[in-house]
């Protein structure tokens, strides 16, 4: 078995993901939650919900899991596996998954085969013509359930 690094030496990935765009998570109130109890905030960065604007938070995020209640509530599931399966999406999932998981966590509730099938549900979304077009902010409003915050977030005022 490889030696992993502590997952505390990563902040310099975290932090340049987090200054080029939205991170995203399925569920992501959990990674956010993850995140904040190693590193309480990132370092300043733009605030892809307000342009123009910067901020210090790791959110707000594009949330898979949020993104499909809004999108097909008839879907009736927020869970990932369901989600994968009912898109079709499990046989590139455990391909992936061969490729970049090691041995032993190519399942659901590791960590990176979780990331990978979060990924894959947001990149069927793309795929779709009717939601390709979506635009960050969209996406960001969208992966919220809480109506004032999604509205504030459309609006552009702060939560």
């Amino acid at each position: 078995m490889a030696p992993w690094a502590p997952f505390a030496d990563e902040w310099e990935m975290f932090a340049r993901m987090r200054e080029r765009g939205p991170l995203a998570a399925h569920y992501s109130g959990v990674e956010n939650a993850l995140l904040k109890s190693v590193w309480p905030y990132p370092r300043n960065s733009p605030d892809f919900a307000r342009p123009g604007e910067r901020m210090i938070e790791w959110g707000p995020w594009i949330d898979s899991a949020r993104l499909y209640a809004q999108l097909y509530p008839e879907l009736g599931t927020g869970r990932l596996e369901e989600l994968v399966t009912r898109c079709g999406l499990q046989s590139e999932l455990d391909e992936l998954a061969i490729k970049y998981c090691p041995v032993g966590r190519q399942r659901y509730h590791a960590a990176l085969y979780d990331a990978l099938a979060g990924a894959l549900l947001l990149v069927s979304l793309a795929r779709e013509p009717r939601l390709r077009e979506l635009s960050v902010m969209q996406m960001l409003a969208l992966s919220t359930l809480d109506g004032e915050k999604r509205d504030a977030l459309q609006q552009g005022e702060l939560f």
